[in-house]
C-alpha cells in the first residue's frame, strides 16, 4: 500500500512538473496576440489594429508589422508577390515567412484591389513590447 501511495505522489509531481514545464514555456515563446477591427463612418474607412503581449517577464520585439487588403478568395502569396513587384523588390516570396522583408515608407494600393499599409509605429516607436496592449489607427484608401 506504501509503494502506491508512494506511485501516486511520483505521477502527481511528475504531472505538476510537466504543466510548470509548458507554463514557463508559454510565457518566455508565447506569441503575440492581434486584433485587428475595420469601422466605417461618413464613407471614411480606418483600421484600427492592436497587438498585445500577455507575458509577465517576456519582452517582444517587432521587426516588420504591415496590413494587407486584398479580396477574401485571393491567394496570399500571389499576393505577397505582387506587393514585392510593386516595391520593386527581387526577392523570392514562397510563403507568409518571407514576407518580412516587405517594407515602404507609405501605403501602396495597386490593381484597384490590392493596398499595402506599413504599421511602422510597432517597430519605430517601440523597442519591444512588454506586458502591454498597443493599438494603432490608420485611414484607408476606399478607392
Amino acid at each position: 500500500m506504501a509503494d502506491l501511495i508512494e506511485g501516486v505522489k511520483l505521477v502527481g509531481g511528475l504531472a505538476g512538473l510537466t504543466a510548470l514545464g509548458f507554463k514557463v514555456y508559454e510565457e518566455l515563446v508565447g506569441y503575440l496576440k492581434v486584433r485587428v477591427q475595420v469601422d466605417s463612418k461618413d464613407n471614411i474607412y480606418s483600421v484600427q489594429t492592436e497587438i498585445e503581449n500577455t507575458s509577465k517577464w517576456s519582452r517582444k520585439k517587432i521587426e516588420n508589422a504591415f496590413l494587407i487588403i486584398s479580396p477574401e478568395n485571393s491567394d496570399l502569396i500571389e499576393t505577397g508577390v505582387k506587393i514585392a513587384k510593386q516595391l520593386k523588390l527581387d526577392y523570392n516570396i514562397k510563403s507568409t515567412n518571407d514576407f518580412k522583408k516587405l517594407t515602404s515608407e507609405h501605403p501602396l494600393y495597386f490593381d484597384c484591389q490590392i493596398g499595402f499599409i506599413p504599421l511602422d509605429f510597432y517597430y519605430s516607436e517601440n523597442i519591444a513590447i512588454g506586458n502591454e496592449k498597443l493599438t494603432y489607427r490608420c485611414l484607408v484608401d476606399k478607392t
